[in-house]
């Protein structure tokens, strides 16, 4: 990407919507001028973003003091997703809460944007606000496109998988260092930073934790037929005996490190009920505010039907009325004349008889 473009890009995204178009063609016109006719064409076709995209790229760029809660929020993103990929239940049920505090807290200086614009957040911009905020929380590639502040569009979650950011920013978005689980030590404050000195054993035991579930399943199974081909076949002896206590007590230790697996994993699938639960009572909200809206907009469409079946006949009366007026204002001109005539014969039989 020319530098051109980037930095039309960057200027382009930060004016208002109503602003853009004019903008863009001034942008593109400047470039053209220059000399750069591929950025110029490049601007030309860059995207207007919507108004829940125009107000998150003000968030990303920090206005009404919103710099620090969009870098918290991209923290919180990389924290649940680590805690979901340990199966850290109760840390995830609290930073499920903490997400729902920061995008209030965020949609609140999102209407404080619109509202130095000269402009207001409606309901519908509001959700989209709220479902592009989540969505930068559950995806690394969402959160990168809602930072990058050029967003055209807003995002969605659907709950599971990733998000869909197909043509969701204006320029490609630029590569950046994904941090991986072992590099990233999270603390009992929610705190996340990079190890200073980690040990290959614990980079080893993060990389344990984040294995998909469906090996973590299988290793006992693994462990128990590795241990039946290399036991080896003896005569009973006291070795033997006391190999068999460590096999019990070995046994024991797995049993109960798949117990508490299991039990991380309900911990997690209860905290993505609890999350699914209240997605729906959203979604449901969302719902029933859609239906009401449709209802009043229905009734103000009723209302206004009838006001233009009133309005028009009016108009007909009030054309009915012209149409009279006008033929009894053709009457009374034909009369005038009449008389008008009269007058003059009036006036020449009187001056015949008038002696001289």
């Amino acid at each position: 990407m020319s530098s051109s473009l980037d930095g039309a890009a960057s200027e382009l995204y930060a004016v208002e919507p109503g602003r853009f178009t004019a903008e863009r063609t001034r942008l593109a016109g400047d470039a053209r001028a220059a000399g750069d006719a591929d950025a110029a064409r490049a601007i030309g076709e860059l995207r207007r973003p919507t108004t829940s995209a125009w107000l998150v790229n003000q968030l990303a760029r920090g206005e009404q003091g919103s710099a620090g809660e969009m870098e918290r929020l991209e923290q919180l993103g990389g924290q649940l997703r680590q805690a979901q990929a340990v199966l850290d239940a109760p840390r995830m049920r609290e930073l499920t809460r903490q997400r729902h505090q920061l995008v209030t807290a965020l949609v609140g200086r999102a209407d404080e944007v619109a509202a130095a614009a000269g402009q207001r957040v409606s309901a519908a911009v509001r959700r989209e606000l709220e479902d592009t905020l989540g969505a930068a929380v559950a995806d690394e590639q969402a959160s990168m496109a809602v930072m990058s502040g050029r967003l055209t569009r807003a995002l969605t979650y659907a709950g599971f998988g990733e998000v869909d950011i197909t043509e969701a920013t204006a320029t490609p978005l630029r590569p950046r260092r994904t941090t991986k689980l072992a590099d990233v030590k999270l603390d009992e404050s929610g705190a996340d930073g990079p190890k200073e000195a980690a040990r290959p054993a614990r980079r080893s035991s993060a990389r344990s934790l984040a294995r998909p579930a469906k090996d973590q399943a299988a290793q006992p199974v693994r462990r128990s037929a590795a241990r039946l081909v290399e036991r080896p076949s003896a005569q009973p002896t006291a070795s033997s005996a006391a190999d068999h206590r460590t096999q019990t007590q070995a046994d024991q230790e797995q049993q109960a490190d798949e117990k508490q697996r299991a039990g991380q994993l309900v911990e997690q699938k209860r905290a993505e009920l609890t999350e699914a639960e209240h997605e729906l009572r959203q979604k449901r909200q969302k719902h029933d505010d859609a239906r009401s809206e449709q209802a009043q907009l229905q009734a103000r469409l009723d209302e206004l039907q009838a006001e233009v079946v009133s309005v028009r006949r009016r108009l007909d009366t009030g054309d009915r009325q012209v149409a009279q007026a006008e033929r009894e204002l053709r009457r009374h001109e034909r009369h005038l004349k009449d008389t008008s005539k009269e007058l003059k014969r009036a006036e020449a039989t009187l001056a015949r008889l008038d002696p001289a």
